[in-house]
């Protein structure tokens, strides 16, 4: 409601084209095969996974990775929540006069009201991401909701949010960006001989909805675990078993829970809430709300991350908090957090780039 924080990190738009030549070329560099296809079936056998798709083809291996994406039916998951949605509509739009905003500065998390009356979709924030004098980005995003939020709605938000931000007039550059995606949910099993990675492995952050960064800056250590794995001899199971400990290990199946815990929190509040619970979120200290994000903390820094919001909170927050932990979470939630105080930890590799979008 009009109160701003500079936070004095940089944001930046993925080019997803120029990601995936990216990786295409790796591959390539490294000699390997790339078969398009759809994977129909996948057999597991001793020291070995074969997969075979609908176009025919059959390929083995010693160790197969899922990183198909969110909707997988192929990885077996243990029991927990039900998975929400973040939805959001962008577009790229190109003014008559120029913008005004600073060209090095972008938006995110405003809550600003930009509908009048109500229309049964949940809250939404805006992003805002300045591109030259006359072209910026604006997406209108429902961070999180029990169900698919339709997306005519949201755009009719945008459309409210652009009034407000006087572009109502502005044009249409390219395709919009029309998404919903789930997030959080239940994990997958560590004990399966399929290797699951990304979204599959429902990595995407259950309480924002960011994923990039972290699956990206898991990649070096997932792949040292399997050379390692690999020159040991292990193959199937067992390799498969190392490299799950890897991507999900005690310490992370912990902050997961947290994680949750605190989507639930963030579920229960109403446009001003969330206004209160991001203020108080983004005036802990850098280091703290940044590897929140993007998961370079151990669980040992979540909980103090979570201790130094909760005392900038305002009294609504910090009840609506102890709810979450101790009403909502139980003994799960008090078990994980005690648990990542006490435990030694080993610090995430390296963070890569905050981004936004799988």
């Amino acid at each position: 409601d009009g109160e701003r924080i500079q936070l004095g990190r940089g944001y930046g738009r993925l080019n997803s084209s120029a990601i995936r030549s990216s990786m295409i070329s790796a591959l390539k560099a490294g000699q390997g095969e790339l078969v398009e296809g759809v994977v129909s079936q996948v057999e597991h056998g001793e020291g070995y996974t074969q997969v075979k798709t609908t176009q025919g083809q059959t390929r083995r291996a010693k160790c197969v990775v899922d990183a198909s994406g969110h909707y997988t039916s192929q990885l077996d998951l243990c029991a927990g929540p039900h998975r929400r949605w973040q939805c959001f509509v962008g577009e790229t739009l190109r003014c008559r006069q120029p913008h005004g905003y600073d060209l090095g500065t972008a938006v995110i998390f405003d809550w600003r009201l930009a509908h009048e009356g109500e229309d049964g979709v949940p809250p939404t924030f805006a992003y805002v991401l300045p591109m030259d004098e006359y072209t910026l980005m604006v997406e209108e995003t429902v961070l999180m909701a029990d169900e698919k939020v339709p997306l005519d709605a949201i755009q009719a938000r945008l459309e409210g949010r652009k009034k407000l931000m006087g572009l109502e007039g502005a044009e249409v550059v390219g395709e919009p960006e029309r998404c919903s995606f789930p997030m959080g949910g239940a994990v997958p099993v560590r004990t399966q001989q399929l290797v699951g990675f990304g979204a599959a492995a429902r990595m995407v952050h259950p309480a924002t909805g960011y994923s990039v960064a972290f699956t990206l800056n898991s990649v070096p250590e997932v792949v040292a675990r399997l050379k390692l794995g690999l020159s040991c001899g292990l193959a199937g199971l067992p390799l498969a078993r190392s490299v799950w400990e890897c991507i999900w290990s005690d310490d992370r199946l912990r902050q997961y829970t947290i994680y949750t815990m605190g989507a639930d929190v963030i579920m229960s509040l109403n446009r001003k809430g969330l206004g209160q619970f991001f203020t108080a979120f983004f005036k802990t200290p850098m280091s703290h709300w940044t590897s929140f994000l993007d998961r370079t903390n151990t669980g040992r820094e979540q909980v103090m991350t979570g201790v130094a919001m909760w005392l900038k909170a305002s009294l609504t927050i910090k009840l609506r908090l102890m709810w979450g932990g101790i009403v909502r979470g139980g003994l799960k939630v008090a078990t994980a957090a005690i648990a990542s105080v006490a435990l030694s930890h080993k610090r995430p590799a390296a963070v890569a780039s905050s981004a936004k979008h799988e």
